[in-house]
């Protein structure tokens, strides 16, 4: 059932643009730019009709939103599953701990070990530059541009350095329905 009463006809020329756009896994063909500029050309003839495809769009955020809460539904299956598989694995290695190998005709159980490792860090007790000094060849140091101070001296009116490149993005244009 829909939100609300949506002409016919945008209905129609949207489902087709879904449907186009999924037989092309969401690649912008020329098929998919006429389609645009037929819905757009549709779009401009009034504010009726305007007025129809915020009705769509509430249609389909209400989808959005019903999707993501199945979405969640099922991850939190999984992630029960998940505990599960991870409670029977344990009381698995129990048992073949205290049997051994088991030989059936479908599967043989057994125990495997992987090799012991060592991990390594730095003692909380000593500072970085001084175990650097001490150590340098188990030390690295990363450098990296703070942002955040370049974006502050530049807002100050400061002249930003030439071996700064600094990339402006325009502002996003986008649709607000209330």
């Amino acid at each position: 059932m829909l939100l609300y009463e949506v002409p016919l006809e945008l209905n129609t020329l949207y489902m087709r643009y879904e449907r186009l756009l999924d037989s092309t896994i969401g690649e912008i063909t020329p098929e998919v730019e006429a389609l645009e500029a037929e819905i757009s050309t549709y779009l401009a003839a009034s504010a009726d009709k305007v007025e129809a495809a915020a009705m769509v769009l509430r249609n389909l955020e209400a989808d959005r939103v019903a999707a993501d809460s199945e979405a969640k539904r099922l991850a939190n299956r999984a992630k029960s599953i998940e505990h599960n598989i991870d409670r029977l694995k344990a009381l698995m290695l129990m048992a073949v701990k205290k049997i051994g190998k088991i030989k059936t005709p479908r599967f043989t159980i057994y125990l495997q070990k992987s090799k012991d490792t060592v991990s390594y860090s730095m003692s909380p007790d000593i500072m970085p530059d001084v175990f650097a000094a001490m150590y340098p060849d188990f030390s690295r140091v990363i450098i990296e541009l703070n942002k955040t101070a370049v974006q502050e001296f530049a807002k100050a009116g400061n002249v930003v350095p030439p071996e700064i490149i600094a990339t402006e993005k325009e502002g996003t244009e986008f649709l607000r329905i209330s």
